[in-house]
């Protein structure tokens, strides 16, 4: 017998696990990308997407002062891109740049993409 206002769980049942977003570029993601940069801007390219069809959030790092610009948008096929251009900076020689790309559900998935910079 259901009451009004119960909710019925079958037994067994469990929700589904939140996958964390997959990487489509760039294609080795899961190491640390070397970076030379030898023009005066340099742009960086990160795209995903969400198995659950979750919307995808990019947070850069980028070493304090370096000037940065940064543009997002989702592709026809689904994917989400966010494209990073930093100005060629002396400071950013050894240093690193970071891309965190999470899910929207709760708690949050990550996976991270990272670039050592080496400036010619």
């Amino acid at each position: 017998m259901l009451l009004a206002g119960c909710f019925y769980v079958e037994p067994g049942w469990e929700p589904p696990v939140n996958q964390p977003p997959a990487i489509t570029l760039p294609r080795s993601a899961d190491q640390t990308q070397q970076l030379k940069i030898v023009t005066e801007a340099t742009t960086l390219i990160v795209a995903a997407y969400d198995p659950d069809d979750e919307i995808v959030g990019f947070l850069w790092e980028v070493p304090h002062g370096v000037e940065h610009e940064i543009h997002e948008w989702q592709n026809p096929n689904g994917d989400y891109v966010s494209r990073l251009t930093v100005s060629r900076d002396e400071a950013l020689d050894g240093e690193h740049i970071r891309c965190t790309v999470s899910d929207q559900a709760k708690p949050r998935n990550t996976v991270e993409v990272e670039w050592l910079v080496e400036v010619l």
